[in-house]
């Protein structure tokens, strides 16, 4: 038998002479210390064995932690270097989690008013430093769990790129351009700060990634990947209902294609579909990713869409002529 069922049986055996003690004065004293020394064992024999939160295991909760020479003797971090390694990890949890709930739903997009997916800070465990992370909870338990596989999912990304050893553009190829991106930053802020980093998974053993691999990712996604935010004023050719693709005309470029961001909810999209066939400012999120070969892939990402200052020029057509028709020339 394993020490954990040891454990369990000796918890439940407590727990069963706790309810046979009643309202005795002494037993009932005695039997709730123990149990309380007991849960105080486990949780430490949890944090020992790298498995945390032993409880809620169904919300997915996640550990990161830090150690380098940022890190005082007093188990210390600067605050900006933690609240600049926290921003870029909700912001890679974000788009993931959005990712994965919009596959769930068939590629529908959440109601106007409703909240994207949010990662919620539990604590900082004494002893090293770390982030315990978990999804907020959600009503619907279909997209909790969901979310609770994204917060898992976004560790183990995380650990296979810095192990990528040369499969860099195929591990990059399936992860949101915009999980990339923060990605770029988190790692290079470990680097900067020559520090290593340990996940601790509630349904895993834990992973180290330690300097050497740190660094690699870091120089290599500075040098395979490019990405830029661009506003481009030009005309907005349409955007498709169902897979959401859409295509704009800039000013004296080529026709872009790319997709909407899924942070992009259903008003977003009908809101920005009004300005099919018009003069518009376009926020388009540009990702190239360089493969050894040196070939390159770029996508884009549709952030915004605004009208042109100035009523004249809000309200412009593009001139498609009178024997073209909207239809075509939009996306399908």
């Amino acid at each position: 038998m394993s020490d954990s069922n040891h454990e369990q049986i000796r918890e439940q055996r407590l727990q069963e002479l706790r309810a046979n003690a009643g309202d005795d004065p002494i037993f009932s004293v005695q039997l709730e210390a123990s149990l309380k020394r007991e849960k105080q064992r486990e949780q430490s024999d949890a944090w020992r064995s790298g498995l945390l939160f032993q409880n809620q295991v169904s919300l997915g909760r996640v550990g990161v932690f830090f150690s380098s020479p940022a890190i005082n003797e007093s188990h210390a971090i600067s605050a900006g270097l933690a609240g600049q390694l926290l921003v870029q990890y909700d912001r890679m949890y974000v788009e993931l989690a959005t990712r994965n709930e919009r596959r769930l739903t068939d590629g529908v997009r959440r109601k106007k008013g409703s909240s994207p997916p949010e990662l919620m800070l539990t604590g900082t465990p004494k002893g090293s430093f770390g982030l315990e992370l978990v999804p907020k909870p959600e009503t619907d338990a279909q997209l909790g769990r969901s979310h609770a596989e994204s917060i898992r999912e976004l560790g183990e990304i995380l650990v296979r790129l810095a192990r990528s050893e040369g499969n860099l553009d195929a591990i990059v190829s399936n992860i949101p351009p915009k999980v990339v991106q923060a990605a770029k930053t988190f790692f290079g802020l470990l680097a900067k700060h020559h520090a290593e980093v340990r996940f601790t998974f509630d349904n895993r053993a834990s992973e180290r990634l330690n300097l050497k691999q740190i660094v690699m990712i870091s120089e290599a996604l500075q040098k395979s990947t490019e990405q830029e935010t661009k506003d481009y004023v030009g005309v907005f050719r349409g955007l498709c209902n169902d897979s959401h693709y859409f295509d704009f005309q800039p000013e004296n470029e080529a026709v872009i294609t790319g997709k909407a961001d899924d942070l992009l909810n259903e008003n977003d999209c009908t809101r920005i579909d009004q300005f099919k066939n018009k003069r518009c400012i376009a926020t388009i999120l540009k990702s190239v990713v360089v493969n050894l070969s040196g070939q390159k892939n770029t996508t884009y990402i549709l952030l915004d869409v605004k009208p042109i200052e100035g009523t004249a020029a809000k309200q412009k057509e593009f001139e498609f002529g009178e024997s073209s028709s909207g239809d075509e020339s939009s996306t399908s």
